[in-house]
C-alpha cells in the first residue's frame, strides 16, 4: 500500500459524488482513460447562469467580461 490511502479516496469520491482510481501500470491508464471514461462523466448543468452582486464598500471598480 506504500502512500496509497484507499479508505481516504474512498471518502473524498463519496463526498465528491465522484469516483477515484489507482493507476499503477499503462495498460490500466489506457483501460481507464480510453474505454471507460465516458461511462464515469455526467452533466452536471447545460446552461449554467450567474448573477453576481458586488458590495459597493468593497468593490470599486469592475470589468464585466463575457455575457
Amino acid at each position: 500500500m506504500n502512500n496509497y490511502n484507499d479508505i481516504l479516496m474512498e471518502q473524498l469520491a463519496d463526498r465528491g459524488d465522484g469516483f477515484y482510481a489507482y493507476v499503477d501500470t499503462l495498460p490500466e491508464a489506457r483501460r481507464l482513460f480510453e474505454e471507460n471514461l465516458t461511462s464515469t462523466l455526467q452533466v452536471i448543468a447545460m446552461d449554467a447562469k450567474v448573477q453576481v452582486d458586488f458590495n459597493p464598500e468593497v468593490v470599486s471598480r469592475y470589468r464585466l467580461v463575457g455575457f
